[in-house]
Order: C-alpha cells, then sequence, then structure tokens
C-alpha cells in the first residue's frame, strides 16, 4: 500500500499555507544490483534517513551496507532504477538523496550526475519525461519540480552521467510528492474580521446592560 504523509509549512510572505504531500512508492526494480546487500529497495525503505520520511531529513553515512542501492560493477550510464505505485498518482515533484562516496562506498565519485525520468501509466505507456541533475555530495533531499502529471503507476529514473566512479553508482533514498497550497485571509481581511468580530461583541455587551 503506498505511504502518504502530509508536510505543512506556513509562507509567512504570502497568503497561503503549504502542504507537502510525501508519497513513497509501492516497489522497486532495477537493471542490476551489486549484491543483496545494496538491493534497490533500499531507496524506498527509509534506510538511513535520519528521520521520517516526511520531514525529509538529511540521509545518513553510508556506515551500513544495507541503506542504499548501488548498481553491478561497471554499469554507470547504462544503470536505472524503476518505482511503481499499487494505484495511479498525481505527482509533481521527486525527492531524491543521491548515492554517497564514504563508508562502505570509500572511493570517490560514486554520486549520480545527469539523470532523465519516464513516467508511465497503468498500461505501462509512457506518458511524460524529464532531465534533471543532482548535486554531488549532499546527505540532503534535492527536490525537482516536473509539473503536474496525473494517472503515474510506474517512474523509471535513468542514469546518464556520474561524478566520476568507473565502478559503482546507485541512490541512497527517494520519495515523491504533490505540492498543494491552501489560501488563507491576508493580513488586511484579518484586520478587518477582528474589528468586526470585537464591534460585535460590544453590541451583545451593550444589549446586556440595556436588558
Amino acid at each position: 500500500m503506498t505511504k502518504t504523509f502530509v508536510f505543512t509549512a506556513a509562507l509567512f510572505a504570502s497568503a497561503s499555507l503549504g502542504h507537502a504531500i510525501i508519497i513513497q512508492p509501492d516497489a522497486v526494480t532495477a537493471s542490476s544490483q551489486h549484491s543483496a546487500n545494496y538491493a534497490p529497495i533500499h531507496t524506498i525503505d527509509g534506510s538511513g534517513l535520519l528521520g521520517p520520511v516526511a520531514s525529509l531529513p538529511d540521509h545518513d553515512a553510508y556506515t551500513s551496507t544495507s541503506n542504499h542501492w548501488t548498481a553491478q560493477s561497471g554499469e554507470l550510464l547504462n544503470a536505472w532504477i524503476k518505482w511503481s505505485f499499487n494505484t495511479a498518482q498525481t505527482l509533481d515533484t521527486i525527492y531524491v538523496w543521491n548515492h554517497q562516496s564514504n563508508g562502505p562506498a570509500g572511493n570517490d565519485g560514486y554520486d549520480v550526475g545527469a539523470f532523465t525520468l519516464t513516467f508511465f501509466d497503468a498500461l505501462d505507456s509512457e506518458i511524460g519525461t524529464f532531465s534533471g541533475t543532482l548535486a554531488y555530495d549532499s546527505p540532503s533531499a534535492q527536490a525537482f519540480d516536473f509539473g503536474e502529471l496525473s494517472g503515474i503507476s510506474s517512474v523509471r529514473f535513468d542514469i546518464n552521467s556520474v561524478q566520476s566512479s568507473t565502478t559503482w553508482t546507485g541512490l541512497a533514498e527517494v520519495a515523491f510528492g504533490l505540492n498543494e497550497s491552501v489560501s488563507v485571509p491576508d493580513s488586511s481581511t484579518t484586520a478587518s474580521l477582528l474589528v468586526l468580530a470585537l464591534a460585535g461583541l460590544g453590541l451583545v455587551a451593550r444589549r446586556r446592560q440595556l436588558g
């Protein structure tokens, strides 16, 4: 069952309240894996995250071999990973925690650079694409807004470049999201409503005195 979380942030500079619905896929496959310890499932199970996925926390260093996905040695620019949802989703954002070059990944340069997303519907027909580039050596989630797209049943992530490695690459974690906003009264409207409310209370008090 698709895991859905809601992250709320007040936007004080504007009259709106932002709701980021964070969604984790239900299943995952990949072109390969270095070994069972580096399985693609680790990109959607929250392993290594320093908090709940909905808070988009940093990813821990690779102190464990079982908190990230690494493709087979030598598979770099033809490596891919594909996430799927049991129920078709409407999404607009992908959050990616890049591969790291520490711990079990002791050699520098494993990080993914350029990538391409391909979106598929329930019939596995392509319904959209998006290209982006990840920053290197970052433990933080990197957000990419690909525009609201409905009917997404799976998303394939193709690796187009890597930092400098000639052996391994992969990803730490991934999540998807849909950003929504709810309008709230601006400061002038709020002030007017407060004045009216106070006036109403004064009128009630006066009537009680007259009565």
